[in-house]
């Protein structure tokens, strides 16, 4: 199945809805703080949109997800759905 692409705001507003905190940016990337693996994704910075496997590997690269990284995007689908039902 074919996904259509993410905008970079679409994935920042995911993660402040998900306990996700920004916290820094570092060269071209925006760091979201995971307060419960104390850690941080780091997502590029970027005015493109991003693929599935570019949020995988983000999820991936990082590991501050309690879930899979498969999980993790698919929560982010649910989530644009969701606010697409909201705003119609």
């Amino acid at each position: 199945m074919k996904f259509p692409k993410i905008t970079y705001q679409q994935i920042r507003e995911y993660m402040s809805k998900n306990g996700y905190v920004p916290s820094f940016r570092r060269g071209d990337k925006d760091a979201f703080y995971n307060h419960r693996t104390n850690t941080h994704v780091m997502i590029p910075f970027d005015l493109r949109n991003y693929t599935r496997e570019d949020i995988i590997g983000a999820f991936e690269a990082d590991g501050a997800t309690i879930r899979p990284p498969e999980i993790e995007y698919f929560r982010l689908r649910v989530f644009l759905y969701e606010l697409d039902l909201t705003n119609a």
